[in-house]
Order: structure tokens, then C-alpha cells, then sequence
């Protein structure tokens, strides 16, 4: 047996709601019941083949019950027109409730998801600052770097340059060492302004020309080694670097303008 739903709404402004036709057939001879589901929108037909005698017709919006035709039969019209109509109105409502109450809860486990997710990443080591190797660095800075700078200056004084090339050495390697200890430290590392993690990286650069003008300088003369006032004549450039943290896939850019001088 062909059967076809034909939908013709009554009601406007609800002609993409999909409605779920279902058709469910059942032989008393044979003690034989099955079910078939078709969705239809406004101004479609959808067709049902099967070969028992009665069967009914129930339509749904969601989980919600639109319109039933019980016990009809081969004998009837093999087509059948229904539509969303004012009647309706109540049972479409109840549909956008359940609809909307199951978009709040999916984005709210969404948001719980990823509290979840920077919750985790907050442990990874790529996130830490390591304030102790911090504060090594600016007791070194403080104790040894500082007066060895000063003692330098003190000993060119009294023109004492033994104890001035010593005091330099010893400055040098302190500024060294301060410098290894503050760079290891991630305490000035590019950072994810999303987890606070260090492994970001630039995936796309882009460069437009923004435009050239002429400003007057105090430059270095290259043939007199002396200053003097000059023309310069510039180009801007708007440059976009764009970043991508490896960590949470959180991608950001940073927007900021390049100036070369032609002369």
C-alpha cells in the first residue's frame, strides 16, 4: 500500500519546524505491528509503502503530540493533508521550552567543559613562572651586579685599573648569569592571554602598505660623522601578526605599525 502526508500549514511562521510523521501499522490476523517515521515541512509530501490493512497516523513537533488519526484503513484515502494550525499554537510552545531548555543545558555543560579544560591546563609546566629563579635574579642584580658596577666606577676614580678590569669581569659574567636565570624563569616570555602558557607561536603574518611621507631628522652625516638636520623619507606599514597558542588552540592578533626610513 502507497500512503502519502501531504502539509499544508494554516498557521504562518513555522514552515521550517520539521514534524514527525508516524505511521504505525498493525495486522489482527497475523498479530503483526510496525512503525515507520518520516519528518516533513511546510508544503512537502512524504510517501509510506507496507502491506498491512489498518494502521494509525500520529504527528509530532519534538516529543510532542500535533495531531492523531486513529484506525484508519486501505479503504481510505490513500493521501492524507495536515497543517499547523492556531489550535496548535499551545503544543508549538511547549516544543520551543524543551528546545530552548536543551540549548541552556548544552551550553552550560559546555561552559563547565571548558572550566574543566583551563582547570587541567593550569598544571601544565609550560604555564609556570618560576618566581623563585625571579627573585635569585634581582638578589644577584642587588648584591653583586650593582656594586661590582659601582666599584668599577669608584676604581676608575682613583685610577686603580687592576681593580677596575676585575670589578668589569665580575659584573659581566654577574649580568650573564642574572640574564640566564630571569630568561629561564618565563618571567618575560610571549604568552597565551587565554592559559598564561609560553607555547605560542606566529602562524600568519600579514603586511599592508599604509604610506610614505618625508620628516626632518636629527641624523648622523655618514661622510662627516656628525649630526645634522635632514629630510627622511619614511613608509608605514600596517603589520598583523597572527598567534596561536599550542596549548589551548586559543588564537589571537597583534596589530601595530612598521616604519622603515628610504634614507
Amino acid at each position: 500500500m502507497h500512503f502519502s502526508v501531504k502539509r499544508r500549514d494554516k498557521l504562518q511562521g513555522h514552515s521550517d519546524l520539521p514534524v514527525t510523521v508516524k505511521v504505525q501499522t498493525y495486522d489482527e490476523d497475523l498479530a503483526e505491528e510496525d512503525e515507520f517515521e518520516k519528518q516533513i515541512l511546510d508544503g512537502e509530501i512524504v510517501t509510506f509503502e507496507f502491506d498491512a490493512h489498518e494502521f494509525d497516523v500520529t504527528c509530532f513537533v519534538g516529543e510532542w503530540q500535533l495531531d492523531v488519526w486513529p484506525s484508519l484503513t486501505a479503504d481510505d484515502k490513500d493521501t492524507l493533508t495536515f497543517g499547523i494550525k492556531k489550535s496548535n499554537i499551545d503544543v508549538i510552545r511547549y516544543h520551543e521550552s524543551d528546545v530552548k531548555a536543551a540549548l541552556e543545558t548544552k551550553q552550560k555543560l559546555e561552559r563547565e567543559a571548558e572550566q574543566q579544560q583551563v582547570a587541567a591546563l593550569k598544571q601544565h609546566a609550560s604555564q609556570i613562572i618560576d618566581r623563585k629563579k625571579v627573585t635569585i635574579a634581582a638578589l644577584l642584580a642587588l648584591f653583586i651586579l650593582a656594586p661590582a658596577v659601582f666599584g668599577s666606577l669608584m676604581a676608575h676614580d682613583q685610577h686603580n685599573e687592576a681593580l677596575r678590569n676585575f670589578l668589569i669581569v665580575v659584573a659581566l659574567v654577574a649580568f650573564c648569569v642574572v640574564g640566564y636565570i630571569a630568561i629561564s624563569s618565563g618571567l618575560h616570555d610571549n604568552r597565551c592571554d587565554k592559559c598564561n602558557s609560553n607555547l605560542v607561536r606566529i602562524f600568519k603574518t600579514d603586511e599592508k602598505f599604509r604610506g610614505t611621507y618625508s620628516s626632518q631628522e636629527h641624523v648622523m652625516d655618514r661622510n662627516t660623522r656628525e649630526m645634522s638636520w635632514r629630510q627622511v623619507v619614511k613608509t608605514d606599514f600596517d603589520i598583523s601578526d597572527y598567534y596561536c597558542c599550542d596549548l589551548c588552540k586559543h588564537q589571537w592578533t597583534n596589530r601595530y605599525i612598521r616604519t622603515t626610513s628610504a634614507n
